[in-house]
């Protein structure tokens, strides 16, 4: 390939709202995923003062979700998000513009906050490279962390 290499984030520049919001939906419901929102608020308040990380909220929320979930079932409830909802959640201009830089034989990364359960299979379809947060498993079973952050990853990247 003779591109350029061109970075995106995902959520608010691609996606016009939060996916794990949309993808926590999309697994458990709006109403239970909202209850599991209403609990964490108190958090979400503190981290948008700064009180505290919003890696640890973030990592809430997914536990609250997804821990105990074996590892399986959750690539396939993302792989089923990718392809049939995420698309939904782009702001068309910009999808477009993508397609059409993939077109022209650039590289195309995204580099996000949100995990690879639900982002990548949708990169890798589109021959996209990903850079993200990644849902930690141990024995199968999904824990909640992450055991890659996006704030580790971002820290490496030179440009």
């Amino acid at each position: 390939m003779n591109g350029n290499v061109i970075v995106y984030d995902l959520d608010g520049t691609i996606s016009k709202g939060d996916t794990m919001v949309a993808f926590t939906q999309f697994t458990h419901g709006k109403i239970r995923s909202t209850l599991i929102y209403a609990l964490v608020s108190p958090l979400i308040l503190l981290a948008y003062s700064s009180l505290i990380s919003r890696h640890y909220v973030k990592e809430m929320v997914l536990k609250l979700h997804y821990r105990g979930f074996h590892k399986e079932d959750l690539l396939v409830l993302g792989k089923r998000f990718s392809e049939d909802f995420l698309p939904s959640l782009f702001y068309e201009s910009i999808y477009s513009g993508i397609k059409s830089q993939i077109r022209d034989r650039n590289i195309i990364v995204i580099l996000t906050a949100s995990c690879d359960v639900w982002v990548e299979p949708w990169c890798r379809k589109n021959q996209i490279e990903f850079l993200g947060s990644r849902m930690e498993f141990v024995d199968g079973i999904c824990t909640g962390k992450l055991s890659v952050k996006i704030a580790e990853v971002r820290k490496n990247i030179k440009f």
